[in-house]
C-alpha cells in the first residue's frame, strides 16, 4: 500500500506539473523585422553670403548685408565685403576671374585690395584666389560663387597687411 501511496503522489505531482506548464503563456516566436537601409547623399552645402579671413592674424568677418557686387564696364565681377555698414569699417575687395580654378594676383583677371579702417586702400602685391563655384546664370549679374583667397598688400606709410584663410561663400 505504501507503494501505491507513493505512486499516487508521483502521479499527482506529474499532473500538477503538466497542468501548470501547459497553463504558462507561450512565448511568441521572435518576429523577424524587415530592415530598410536609406542612404542619403548630401547635396552641395547651401551658400551663406559670408566672407571671412585672417588679417595680420586677427579674425576678419564681413557683417551680414555689408557687401556689394558690381559688374564694371570691362565685365569684371567685383565683390566688396565690409566689417560694418557704417564707419569705421575695413573692407576686402576682390575682382573675380570668370572661371573656376586658381588665379594669381599677377593676372589682369584678378585684383585684391584691403581697405583699412582709416580708408587707405592697400593693393595685393602677391596672392591667389581659388574660385570653386561660379554661376552667372539667372536674373542677377551673379547668382552664386565660392572662393578662397590669400594675399599680401603693398606697404603704405610703414603699414601692410597679410590676408590669409580668406573664404567667400555667396548666393545672390
Amino acid at each position: 500500500m505504501k507503494h501505491i501511496y507513493i505512486s499516487i503522489k508521483i502521479i499527482a505531482l506529474l499532473t500538477i506539473f503538466s497542468v501548470s506548464s501547459s497553463c504558462k503563456k507561450k512565448e511568441a516566436d521572435p518576429v523577424e523585422e524587415e530592415t530598410t537601409v536609406i542612404t542619403i547623399t548630401p547635396g552641395p552645402p547651401a551658400h551663406q553670403k559670408k566672407m571671412s579671413a585672417k588679417v595680420n592674424g586677427q579674425d576678419w568677418i564681413m557683417t551680414s548685408n555689408a557687401w556689394s557686387l558690381q559688374l564694371n564696364g570691362s565685365n569684371d565681377f567685383i565683390f566688396m565685403g565690409k566689417t560694418s555698414q557704417s564707419s569705421p569699417y575695413s573692407m576686402i575687395n576682390l575682382k573675380l576671374p570668370h572661371s573656376i580654378g586658381v588665379t594669381d594676383v599677377s593676372s589682369p583677371l584678378v585684383s585684391m585690395t584691403f581697405q583699412s579702417t582709416d580708408g587707405t586702400p592697400f593693393s595685393a602685391i602677391t596672392g591667389t584666389i581659388n574660385v570653386t563655384h561660379f554661376d552667372t546664370t539667372g536674373p542677377t549679374i551673379m547668382n552664386k560663387f565660392k572662393a578662397s583667397f590669400n594675399f599680401i598688400t603693398d606697404t603704405i606709410n610703414g603699414a601692410s597687411y597679410i590676408i590669409t584663410n580668406g573664404e567667400i561663400d555667396f548666393e545672390n
